[in-house]
């Protein structure tokens, strides 16, 4: 039954809390045998509730005659005198209260654990698999639109680490469309984005790198917040300048608007004389995973002479385009003792996490990040030519850390691209066992590749259309069309691809 599966979940979860709270010496419990209602004297009345009330008023102590009369049955012979019968039941009674009800508190207690852990884990891992399946940050003009019909795409975001420390600068960093750092710009601590020369640079960098959206972490608190209000002024100032470049003011003669538009292109070259409406929002995020990557190995190797918080700043970016990406990053440190992933027990995933096991954690944080990589896939190329992307790959079912990290080494030490998942087996970059199990979960994503199939960038199976003619005969039938039996049937699928489109936005429009 669904709802007591969802009561027993619950109930197991509000345990791990009451254990939480003695955890930090905010309150006590016991487990007694419950008495009935008959014994519970001065019950506190609903009118009554906020009376403080001694709990043994409440509770009183448990009634063991049914125990006692239980172990007289068999404990206590029939022929014996009274002074031994009553030695006897001191003897009993003593076992039952100091050894038996206290192993039986002990066994419950132990057993409550055992399965409050079971559901905390369970709980855990649904909380990893929100934050990894969360996706790419979607602009605020695309929410209304439907996700599939009008993907959100590789966006130029810039991450904002507010420093926490007034001697220390906050960073903004521009990210490109893969994830690598293009422009950043401090704001030195005491500096003020509103004075007016810092407001100057702030709108000139945003200008620069026009991105999709500024992402502010939230690991400054109420300063964060301050800031991100602050930057929403600055970003549209920025937004309205770079619009409005070729519409003349009212207040400006000829001259001085051809002499606007000539340093404009002077400082932004091309990009000055493009027709797009370039649209950007301030919005906060959580910063748990950045912060992470700032103070990590992983940054350390990848930026070694970088301020943290601009090691934050971009990886607070890169958050924002992969979520998944950047906790897969997170995963590929290794502890001093060899095991992956210890890093993740720091993030703040589940409230109750540190009273779980970190062994039995970590195998469930695996399997969801195992599960997540199969459902969205990984480009290949991306994942080999990037450090912060590499992470993706071990969690690709059939490959694991190993196998991952000499697939990257082969590639990167030959420079060249995987052009279709053919070429995978083609250059022996797998064995049959290992493609067979992996390449389902392998895109295959590059403008100029000459070999590449349609198909090769889903998540469908090569057997399913090259093995096998199946898409191709789906293909034909769906067009109506005549099979003249060409082995180059891509036209076809690429046909199909955009009539299906098409009609699915006829749906959506009509819905």
């Amino acid at each position: 039954d669904e709802s007591l599966a969802s009561r027993e979940a619950e109930s197991c979860l509000q345990f791990l809390r009451i254990l939480k709270e003695e955890k930090g010496g905010f309150l006590t419990f016991k487990i007694h045998h419950l008495p009935s209602d008959s014994q519970i004297t001065n019950k506190p009345s609903n009118d009554d509730w906020y009376k403080p009330v001694p709990p043994e008023d409440v509770v009183p102590e448990p009634d063991l005659t049914p125990y006692l009369h239980a172990l007289q049955q068999i404990y206590l012979p029939e022929d014996e005198g009274e002074e031994w019968l009553e030695e006897r039941n001191k003897i009993l009674k003593q076992a039952l209260t100091s050894f038996l009800l206290p192993q039986f508190e002990a066994d419950a207690r132990r057993d409550l654990t055992a399965a409050a852990i079971k559901f905390g884990v369970a709980d855990a891992a649904k909380s990893l698999k929100a934050m990894a399946m969360e996706g790419p940050y979607r602009p605020a003009h695309l929410m209304e639109e439907n996700m599939f019909l009008h993907p959100t795409g590789n966006l130029p975001i810039v991450g904002v680490c507010v420093a926490t420390d007034a001697r220390e600068a906050t960073y903004l960093a521009a990210v490109n469309h893969q994830g690598e750092v293009e422009e950043h710009l401090a704001v030195p601590g005491g500096t003020y984005i509103t004075e007016t020369e810092m407001r100057e640079k702030v709108v000139t960098f945003l200008m620069k790198t026009r991105p999709s959206a500024v992402v502010v972490g939230t690991g400054g608190r109420l300063q964060s917040r301050n800031i991100n209000r602050k930057l929403s002024d600055v970003v549209l100032q920025a937004t309205e300048r770079w619009n409005n470049r070729y519409i003349q003011n009212e207040d400006e003669d000829d001259d001085d608007f051809q002499r606007r538009q000539k340093i404009f292109e002077e400082n932004f070259g091309e990009a000055a004389r493009d027709d797009d409406t370039w649209m950007c929002k301030s919005v906060l995020m959580d910063d748990n995973v950045a912060q992470l990557f700032g103070r990590d190995v992983r940054s350390k190797k990848e930026f070694p002479d970088t301020a943290v918080n601009l090691k934050c700043a971009i990886a607070i970016a890169r958050h924002a385009k992969d979520p998944l990406a950047e906790l897969c990053y997170a995963w590929s440190v290794a502890s001093d003792a060899g095991t992956f992933g210890t890093g993740m027990l720091y993030l703040n995933i589940h409230p109750l996490q540190r009273l779980l096991p970190k062994n039995v954690l970590l195998k469930s944080f695996e399997r969801v990040l195992c599960g997540a990589v199969a459902d969205v896939g990984v480009d290949i190329n991306a994942a080999c030519s990037y450090d912060h992307l590499h992470g993706l790959l071990q969690f690709v079912p059939g490959l694991g850390p190993r196998k991952a990290s000499q697939l990257r080494q082969t590639l990167n030490r030959s420079g060249e691209m995987v052009e279709s998942r053919k070429y995978l087996l083609k250059q022996r970059l797998m064995g049959p066992t290992v493609y067979n199990n992996a390449v389902a979960f392998l895109r295959i994503r590059g403008p100029d590749l000459p070999d590449l199939h349609p198909l090769d960038d889903t998540r469908l199976h090569p057997d399913v259309y090259i093995k096998n003619t199946w898409a191709k005969k789906i293909a034909i039938d769906a067009l109506e069309k005549e099979d003249d039996n060409r082995d180059d049937h891509h036209h076809h699928l690429l046909e199909v691809m955009r009539n299906s489109k098409r009609q699915g936005e006829l749906l959506y429009n009509q819905t």
